[in-house]
Formats: structure tokens, sequence, C-alpha cells
């Protein structure tokens, strides 16, 4: 087996609306923001993060963490516009539909890229 890690999971956020952010992923669970939310739709994201923010260890999880899990992620599913891919995160961020969403680590740095083309 070889080691490797395909890319870090965290929050991109709009700091033009997003002004006092909480430094954690319960951001995403802010009903302030609902409706301009998106997680990424892969099982080994979005479902960890509920696992985290339900208090349980997401890689030994028994019926009960797994259903603290689900309750956490029901909690928020009517905050969240879309689960999506990297591509139409990126593209509903940059056009204001979205103010936070999870995403991967290339995702910040793809629409900095982008700000800055469209400002020149």
């Amino acid at each position: 087996m070889v080691p490797w890690d395909w890319g870090n999971t965290s929050i991109t956020y709009r700091t033009d609306k997003i002004t006092n952010p909480e430094n954690s992923w319960k951001l995403l669970w802010d009903k302030q923001y609902a409706g301009k939310i998106a997680m990424i739709d892969a099982v080994h994201d979005t479902p960890l993060v509920g696992a985290l923010l339900a208090g349980v260890d997401p890689f030994n999880m028994d019926d009960a963490a797994i259903a603290k899990t689900k309750a956490v992620l029901l909690e928020q599913r009517p905050l969240v516009k879309m689960y999506t891919t990297t591509d139409s995160v990126e593209q509903a961020l940059a056009s204001g539909e979205l103010v936070a969403a999870m995403t991967w680590n290339a995702s910040a740095h793809n629409l900095k890229a982008r700000a800055c083309r469209s400002s020149s």
C-alpha cells in the first residue's frame, strides 16, 4: 500500500456575505444562511462531519452513533441548497447563489484565481 491524500475538506465562504464566521463546521448549520449552503455529495465527507458534530467517532460507529449522525444531518437538510460536486459549488459561490459550502482545498484557490482574473 502506498499512502496518499487526495486533498482536504473544509469550508469556503464569501467574505463579503459572512463577515464574522464561526471557526467551526457549525457554520454550515447556521440558520441565517438557510438556502445559501452547499455540501459535497460524497459519503466520505458530509456524513463524517455530521458524526463529528454529533460527538461520535466517525471511524467507529455503532447503531446509536449512526442514529445521532443521521439526526444532525437531518437537522441541517432544510438549510442546504444543494449537495454537489466541486465544479458546480465553485460556480454557485462565485455567482452569489451560495454564501458558504463544504469544499475541497482547491476550491478556495480556484475562486481567488477567478476573482483576480475578473478584476484585471
